[in-house]
């Protein structure tokens, strides 16, 4: 991992739906963490999720994400970073 994404302090998002099955399930797990603002919701409907799914070519939900203002980062299972992106205007 570069330095670079080692310097990342931002927020993290679960991009989820209202019609995902294994979201609903995700959420009731992570509820503590969400209720105390640690993970934010982030629906996919969202012109905001369709540039992050667009720039980090997210193809299943739910997905976690890190968000420092323009830049986004693409998160595994265990909350590392895979991949990061400069989000376009």
């Amino acid at each position: 991992m570069s330095d670079e994404r080692n310097d990342i302090n931002g927020e993290i998002y679960m991009l989820t739906s209202d019609e995902c099955p294994s979201c609903i399930e995700t959420k009731k797990v992570l509820e503590k963490e969400i209720s105390e603002g640690k993970i934010k919701e982030l629906k996919i409907e969202t012109e905001e999720a369709a540039k992050i799914i667009d720039a980090l070519g997210i193809r299943e939900i739910p997905a976690f994400i890190l968000k420092d203002g323009k830049k986004v980062c693409k998160l595994d299972d265990s909350f590392k970073i895979v991949e990061c992106k400069e989000l376009e205007e």
